[in-house]
């Protein structure tokens, strides 16, 4: 297997690219943000829809005068106790 650098004094720009793809960064900088706004529209959308069954539940069990939770519960852990037990 051959070095691709020979010389390490010689001129990078004389070297030619020393990685694949150059030239796509801008598009991979793009592909990138798309991907990330992607995942943050999604994200928001499930934890709203997750917020909003939540807020539900909980307000469905305020309006017969009884309580959803019992006393150490948490409604998102679904009756489970909270805590290190």
């Amino acid at each position: 297997m051959e070095p691709t650098i020979e010389n390490w004094s010689a001129n990078p720009i004389e070297v030619g690219p020393i990685y694949p793809w150059v030239g796509l960064e801008v598009w991979m900088v793009i592909a990138a943000a798309l991907a990330f706004l992607f995942f943050l529209v999604w994200k928001f959308k499930t934890e709203s829809h997750h917020y909003d069954e939540l807020a539900a539940q909980l307000r469905a069990g305020s309006s017969n005068g009884e309580s959803k939770t019992a006393e150490g519960t948490e409604p998102w852990l679904n009756g489970k106790k909270s805590g290190n037990s």
